[in-house]
């Protein structure tokens, strides 16, 4: 055809689509060619070329397929018409995913990865994962063995046009290729190859089909590298070729998903730990012999040498092994560095390994050692750091506290110090890390009983179980535990002995330079050998996760000082304690935090979801805890809208006396945490002397969850530590069997005891008492008895106000008890301690309980500031003054302006818009002339400045790389006083909301909201705005504009009016110019409306009430005017003359002026006249204010 078209074609391209191995043979294809080529081309000449791809991609790869589901289904066979049984396996990849090819050709071959034990088989269909009728694996029924769920398919030659042309169909991913190379294969590559290959492309081992059919079992961990790669040793079989069981060591990469074997053994062998160097060209691993003890021998392997090339290194020993490589930092620059590696022999010695660099054989020569440390008695290695930390025993020269004085002679004299080895790329190693350690019921014999457990890598027996946690930013704490019996003298206990033991932790903080102890008491001897704590930095927090029984979160961050622990319910309660061995690892994963189940090898996901930390703090745990989880959510996890949600939680409950603490918190937490994000950043280290917490260091407090009770205990130094622990009895230590098995029991009753105890230096504590105002309420004498005995049974300390004199009515009560100087003292005894109590003093007679209420002042450790050093200030200044008595030019000054322009400075940098879905239920302006807030304000800024210019000159080396100038003091102590300003707000804010003002509905606002809601929502708006009221002054924050008015007239009407006048007498309530009006303008229906009314404006500056008076339409303000100008007149004090006008008083249309009085009833009035007339002159005198009051009077309106 083509000579006929003029083509003179020389050359016949015959095509692919060649089948692998399971076709037919080359000389059969060759023949069926060849024949076809004689029939059709007789020019000889013509060159023939074909293209066998296929054939080569075919038999290079196999599909495996996992079973994840089957069916029995019964069909009618179309040739004999009976009923077959046909097995449906549904498997993981279908013909979307990479075997499309099925649809055009059918001779893929399907078959077990490993064959039926009876060699029965069965009609089956396998399908793929998709619910499409079209993705079934073969378009006919094949003969499979009896499969089960899990199982494995191989499918033979499959690689051509399968993952070319594969899709993600549904969403399922295609298939991951993994290479597969046998270890003779593997030499000869990486010998002849002159680019070295990456390891992680293949899986080392045997032929692909011997791979696959293969049991492995025993897994074991035997180390975590620096760059997160795991090492694993297993045991490896195959039953049907049976071969003998053999050891191996693999590598396992957790982002790329391999498991790259390194080495494989002869035999089975106990390989309990290695290491692999930074290159991955050296592997030392760890073998122990089972003789009578034990015996550890250490190996070293050149990767890619015969495995029989092994050179042990070091002399065998019955103490614990373990050998770990240095992971030097490698760069561009770096050359030929030797590499080097240590080996830890416990009770024996360290030694440094050096290995020659460009050193191809492994021998004597080529292989130097040094002794770093002689003995030790415990060693942990940190692999990020590079750093090894080890306990050594050596004799003090000088007691742990002063006065303590130290015999040589006296053996028992020997301190455990812990050191730290850094070791550095060029320079020699160095230590860095030299502290002795008081380590509780540590015992002088060792057990030399080993776990062998090598994440993280320890070397220690089972009389001391101790771990260090670290990170880069200089986080360090050495976490120590133990089990004593707290009987004397110490009894022998047997495995499954249930007698009461103490679990027991300390956690020394060297970066907080304190000791955290906890003790849970009661708990059976052969459940509390199998509890293993987990100790887990994470974020600011050192996680103390105790099995079934608790989880501690300490709060040993490096922003602040370590007060604010939480103990919630144990996580992963879904898993049996015994089947719980974590231990902690490097990290792996930056979205992910993991730890490691040394009982199952699985890597566990451990975070700590907000739902368990606010059911904790919805329990009834104590005051303590609720106030460090919110302390939590406020200053480290920054989840404000949680904050919230608590405190309106906690709203339901307004009367406890935990509320007031809980919102000075939120107030304090959040506007530290405001800061942090607004600050230069030059001016940030300032803002850690700001005030942080309400709680302080040494906290004693007592937890309960479910039915248990964690007692928290505190000491003041490092002695009442010692003499605390050393009195509870001897450590038990664990036998051997306890040791060998790991896993957790079953917790029962208990209690804890967490305590913090400051070292070395001791921080300035500030405790003040800060006064309060006391409320009266009515109750009656019953309830006064029962709390004149309550009143003899505790001991708590406060202050009763004494800027002024008590009602007369109460002031007799309260001196028939214990009054020490001017101010009235009692000592009332509880377990409550740092929170607000109410003590009611009772007059059986009156019926009023006058509630004061006390508050301790904070525990601000120095640098901090106090957190009333600005109260106090306003105790003694603005309290004692009227609110119209602070004038502006007499309040500190900003470095703008004055106090004027520095108040409505905070008020405009605000953060956050105001607009209708954050308002509150008032106008946020105040109608005086002189706020105490702008007081409040300008008192805290010069404070807080102070401060922080303080310690900023103190702290000189701290700030010596930063130009810490006096504008950075003014810009944090400004933005602080911002934030208290906003914090304050934002808590009314929330307070509001949770008493159901809703201001997307409610437009109404300030007098006409309060006289518009019921009276249930009024009350219980005016109880939750006291809690606030109470919690900001006490910690001297301001309130929001008008906050002041609003509270003051919600209070008004909703308290009885004498209670109200005691709120006001006490400065609680302000009776600014625009709550005056509104009550001056109600209605007077009763006389005690008219007396109310007058009382008010006696409690009123006297201008004040004036102006009021003045313009108050009622007889009674006409004659008390009247009154006051005839008392001018005839004290001889002139008056203005006014002209005469008319008051609005109404008047009686019967009586006009004094001629419609009779004489006999006027004569008075003509004397008095007469002698006004002989005072003054007839200008002076107001005739008309006179005679309407004369009027009032006579028709007897009062």
């Amino acid at each position: 055809m083509g000579k006929d078209l003029g083509y003179n074609l020389k050359m016949l391209d015959l095509g692919g689509g060649y089948a692998g191995k399971a076709a037919k043979s080359r000389d059969e294809i060759a023949r069926i060619v060849n024949e076809s080529l004689e029939e059709h081309f007789d020019d000889l000449s013509i060159k023939v070329i074909s293209e066998p791809g296929m054939y080569y991609s075919n038999a290079a790869f196999k599909l495996v397929a996992n079973i994840h589901s089957k069916r029995l289904s019964t069909e009618i066979d179309k040739e004999t018409g009976k009923e077959v049984k046909i097995r449906m396996y549904y498997v993981d990849v279908g013909i979307f995913g990479a075997l499309i090819s099925v649809l055009y050709q059918d001779y893929y071959e399907i078959k077990p990865v490993k064959g039926p034990t009876n060699g029965q088989r069965y009609p089956s269909i396998v399908w793929g994962p998709t619910c499409d009728s079209s993705d079934q694996l073969s378009d006919h029924v094949i003969q499979l063995p009896e499969m089960q769920i899990g199982d494995w398919l191989i499918v033979e030659e499959t690689g051509g046009y399968t993952l070319s042309i594969a899709s993600e169909f549904n969403g399922f991913p295609t298939p991951t290729i993994h290479g597969v190379i046998n270890e003779q294969a593997w030499s000869v590559l990486t010998k002849n190859v002159h680019k070295p290959m990456s390891e992680d492309r293949f899986i080392r081992g045997e032929d692909l089909n011997n791979y696959l059919t293969d049991d492995f079992i025993e897994w074991r961990l035997l180390g975590q590298e620096q760059n997160g790669s795991f090492l694993f040793s297993w045991i490896q079989s195959n039953a049907d070729l049976a071969s003998p069981p053999r050891t191996r060591i693999g590598e396992y990469d957790y982002q790329k998903g391999t498991l790259v074997p390194i080495y494989t053994f002869d035999k089975k062998v106990d390989c309990i730990q290695a290491s692999v160097n930074n290159a991955r060209t050296l592997l030392a691993y760890v073998l122990k012999e089972s003789r009578d003890e034990g015996v550890y021998k250490v190996y070293l392997y050149q990767i890619d040498e015969p495995f029989e090339r092994a050179m042990e290194i070091g002399r065998e020993s019955s103490r614990q092994i373990m050998v770990q490589f240095l992971y030097p930092k490698v760069s561009v620059l770096s050359g030929n560095v030797p590499i080097k590696f240590l080996v830890l022999v416990h009770q024996e010695g360290i030694h440094q390994y050096i290995i020659k660099s460009k050193t191809s054989d492994l021998n004597e020569d080529t292989i130097s050692s040094e002794l770093l440390v002689k003995n030790f008695v415990w060693a942990q290695w940190d692999p990020l750091q590079q750093t090894l930390y080890y306990i050594h025993n050596r004799k003090r020269n000088r007691g742990l506290v002063e006065g303590e004085i130290v015999e040589d002679t006296d053996p028992s004299k020997i301190t455990p110090t812990l050191s730290g080895l850094q070791f550095n790329d060029e320079l020699p190693h160095e230590t860095v890390l030299n502290i002795p350690l008081n380590l509780p019921h540590l015992t002088t014999n060792s057990c030399l009983i080993y776990e062998d457990n090598t994440v993280p890598l320890r070397v220690h027996d089972c009389s001391l179980d101790l771990i260090v946690v670290t990170d880069s930013a200089g986080f360090v704490c050495i976490c120590h535990h133990y089990l004593y019996q707290p009987v004397q003298p110490v009894i022998e206990l047997s495995e499954e002995d249930s007698s009461p033991v103490h679990f027991a932790y300390t956690v020394t903080v060297l970066h907080q330079s304190c000791v955290i102890k906890c003790v849970i008491p009661d708990i059976p001897w052969n459940r509390a050998k199998r509890i293993r704590p987990l100790f887990r930095k994470t974020g600011d927090y050192l996680m103390v996760l105790i099995p079934e029984i608790c989880t501690h979160l300490l709060d040993i961050g490096l922003s602040h000082e370590p007060f604010c622990h939480i103990t919630t319910k144990p996580l992963l309660t879904a898993m049996e304690a015994h089947h719980l061995c974590l231990a902690s690892i490097i990290e792996i994963d930056e979205d992910k935090e993991f730890v490691i189940n040394l009982a199952t090898l699985d890597l566990i996901e451990l975070d700590l979801p907000s739902k368990i930390l606010m059911d904790a703090f919805k329990s009834d745990t104590i005051l303590e805890n609720k106030l460090a989880i919110l302390h939590y959510f406020l200053v480290h996890s920054e989840e404000p809208h949680i904050a919230a949600e608590l405190i309106t939680w906690h709203s339901s409950t307004p009367f406890t006396l935990a509320f007031p603490e809980i919102l000075k918190e939120y107030l304090i937490a959040s506007s530290y945490t405001s800061v942090q994000g607004n600050l230069p950043l030059d001016a940030v280290k300032l803002a850690t002397f700001l005030p942080v917490s309400t709680q302080r260091l040494g906290l004693e407090t007592e937890v309960k969850l479910d039915g248990y009770t964690i007692a928290e205990d505190s000491a003041l130094s490092q002695r009442h530590l010692d003499e605390a622990v050393g009195a509870t009895g001897e450590a038990v230590q664990r036998s051997a069997e306890v040791q060998a098995q790991s896993g957790c029991g079953q917790a029962s009753d208990f209690s804890g005891v967490l305590s913090e105890n400051k070292k070395w230096e001791e921080g300035c504590v500030a405790d003040k008492y800060n006064d309060r105002s006391y409320i009266v309420e009515e109750i009656d004498g019953e309830e006064f008895r029962r709390n004149r005995k309550l009143i003899n049974k505790t001991k708590i300390p406060f202050i009763v106000n004494n800027r002024e004199p008590l009602d007369s009515i109460a002031y007799e009560d309260i001196t028939n008890y214990s009054i020490d100087s001017q101010e009235c003292i009692f000592q009332i005894e509880s377990n409550q301690s740092n929170i607000e109590s109410e003590i009611e003093i009772l007059s059986e007679d009156s019926k009023l309980s006058i509630s004061y209420h006390m508050n301790v002042n904070f525990y601000i450790s120095d640098p901090e500031i106090e957190i009333l050093s600005g109260d106090s200030k306003l105790k003694n200044i603005s309290n004692h003054m009227n609110p119209e008595a602070l004038s502006r030019c007499s309040t500190p000054l900003s470095p703008s302006g004055g106090a004027s322009s520095t108040f409505a400075d905070f008020l405009s940098n605000q953060t956050g818009a105001k607009n209708q879905a954050d308002s509150l239920p008032f106008l946020e302006i105040d109608s005086c002339t002189a706020s105490r807030q702008e007081h409040i304000i300008s008192v805290n800024l010069r404070e807080i400045s102070m401060h922080l210019l303080k310690q900023s000159s103190n702290n000189t080396n701290k700030f010596q790389q930063q130009n810490q100038s006096s504008m950075h003091v003014h810009a944090v102590a400004t933005r602080y006083v911002t934030a208290q300003l906003d914090q304050s707000r934002q808590l009314c804010q929330i307070l509001c909301k949770a008493a159901l003002y809703d201001p997307e509905e409610d437009f109404d606002k300030g007098f006409v909201y309060i006289n518009k809601i019921d009276e249930d929502r009024r009350y219980v708006m005016f109880k939750l705005l006291e809690k606030y009221y109470m919690a900001v002054q006490a910690i001297a924050f301001p309130l929001p504009q008008g906050f002041t008015s609003f509270f003051a007239y919600l209070g008004y009407k909703t308290m009885e009016f004498r209670m109200f006048l005691q709120y006001v007498d006490r400065h609680v309530f302000e009776l600014q110019v625009d709550i005056m009006k509104i009550i001056m303008a109600e209605p007077e229906n009763t006389k005690a409306d008219v007396h109310k009314k007058l009382r008010l404006l006696s409690v009123l500056p006297r201008s004040r009430a004036k102006r009021l008076l003045n313009q108050w339409n009622h007889p009674v303000s006409t004659m008390i005017r009247a009154r006051e100008h005839a008392q001018n007149i005839l004290s001889g004090i002139s008056a203005p003359t006014s002209t005469r006008r008319q008051y609005g008083i109404p008047k009686n249309t019967d009586v006009k002026g004094l001629g419609g009085l009779s004489s006999s009833n006027m004569t008075p009035m003509d004397t008095f006249l007469e002698l006004l007339t002989a005072k003054a002159s007839l200008t002076e005198i107001d005739f008309g204010l006179l005679i309407e009051a004369t009027e009032s009077w006579n028709e007897n309106i009062f």
